[in-house]
């Protein structure tokens, strides 16, 4: 489950730099990365 989630941010980070977006797309799935994380380690209760 998680590398999968790990695979689609990657590929997320990929495809912004093919479009062009660059770096306020990258922040955008960095953030949303930091979020998921978040999620994931207070299910699995990590803290």
């Amino acid at each position: 489950m998680l590398e999968n989630l790990i695979a689609q941010i990657i590929e997320g980070i990929v495809g912004c730099k093919a479009r062009k977006m660059g770096f306020f797309c990258i922040i955008a799935v960095m953030a949303l990365a930091f979020v998921l994380w978040l999620v994931f380690s207070h299910l699995y209760g990590y803290f």
